[in-house]
C-alpha cells in the first residue's frame, strides 16, 4: 500500500507537496466532514465526538509540523480543515435545533467571521508574522459551542435559540484583536 502511494505521489505533483503533518489535516477534515453527515442524521453525539476528533487532529499536525517541518500546503489545508469544523459546530447547531430566522443569521455571522479570521492568518502566515494568535482560535470556538450545545441537548438547560448570543460573542471574539499565545 506505501509503495502504491509513493508512486501516485511520484506522478502527480500535487500530491507530492504534501508532508506528514498534512495527513494528520486531512484526517482532522474528514471527521469534521464526517460529523455534518452524522448530523443530518440526528446522530448528534457522533457527531459531537467527531468534531472533537478534528480538534485533536488539529492539535497533532501542528505539533508534528513545528517538530518535522511543514510545507506551504499545510497552511492552507489547516485553515481548511478549520472551516469544515467550523461549519459542522453549525450543522449541529441547526440539526439540534435552531429554529429562528435570527438564529440563522448568527450563524452566518458565525461562519463569515471565522472565514476572516482563518484568511487573516493565512495572509499573516504567508508573510512569516505568526507568533501568536490574534482572536480566538476557530477550532476553539468551535470546541466551546459544539461542547455547550451538546451540554444544552443532554441537560435541556435552555431553548436552543437562547445559544444565538454565544454564537455571536464567538464570532466577534475570532476576529478580535485578542491576542492569545500559540502553544
Amino acid at each position: 500500500m506505501l509503495k502504491t502511494l509513493k508512486r501516485v505521489k511520484s506522478r502527480n505533483r500535487q500530491l507530492s507537496e504534501l508532508k506528514l503533518p498534512d495527513y494528520f489535516t486531512i484526517i482532522g477534515m474528514c471527521l469534521a466532514l464526517a460529523s455534518i453527515f452524522f448530523s443530518t442524521e440526528e446522530k448528534f453525539w457522533t457527531a459531537y465526538f467527531l468534531i472533537l476528533g478534528q480538534f485533536f487532529f488539529d492539535a497533532v499536525d501542528g505539533r508534528v509540523a513545528r517538530r518535522y517541518g511543514g510545507g506551504e500546503l499545510g497552511v492552507f489545508l489547516d485553515s481548511f480543515s478549520d472551516f469544515t469544523a467550523i461549519t459542522a459546530v453549525v450543522f449541529l447547531g441547526i440539526y439540534i435545533g435552531i429554529e429562528n430566522f435570527w438564529m440563522y443569521m448568527v450563524s452566518l455571522l458565525f461562519l463569515i467571521a471565522a472565514a476572516v479570521r482563518l484568511s487573516f492568518f493565512m495572509a499573516q502566515a504567508l508573510k512569516g508574522k505568526v507568533s501568536g494568535f490574534t482572536g480566538v482560535p476557530t477550532v476553539l470556538a468551535v470546541i466551546i459551542l459544539a461542547t455547550l450545545i451538546m451540554l444544552n441537548y443532554k441537560f435541556q438547560l435552555s431553548d436552543m435559540n437562547r445559544l444565538t448570543i454565544l454564537y455571536f460573542v464567538l464570532a466577534y471574539a475570532m476576529v478580535s484583536n485578542l491576542k492569545i499565545k500559540k502553544i
